[in-house]
């Protein structure tokens, strides 16, 4: 676990605890069902954490796949055409230079 989850997950287990604290001197609630609510706020923390973990693997693994194909493409056309890329390379070169040159 990076240091920034377990930073994260600590911070809400304080805020866990003090949100119980807080509920049980001002309501008067048994402390026995504020615990139960605080284990299941823990496990909703939990899962959650999972869920963003398991949501940020795919999303980086779909951009993985998106930027391999991308690259694939670009090497079957610079196989395929090559004149046609670095003219392109070249105009693009050109264009740069001369605003900058301009400034």
């Amino acid at each position: 676990m990076s240091s920034a989850s377990q930073s994260v997950k600590n911070e809400l287990s304080a805020l866990l605890e003090d949100l119980v604290e807080l509920a049980s001197n001002a309501t008067g609630i048994d402390p026995e069902k504020l615990e139960e609510l605080k284990q299941g706020l823990h496990e909703r923390v939990e899962k959650f954490g999972s869920d963003a973990k398991d949501a940020a693997k795919d999303a980086a693994s779909s951009i993985r796949d998106k930027a391999d194909d991308t690259l694939d493409q670009v090497s079957s056309f610079a196989r395929n055409k090559p004149w046609q890329l670095a003219l392109a390379a070249g105009l693009i070169g050109f264009v740069v230079g001369a605003m900058v040159t301009r400034k």
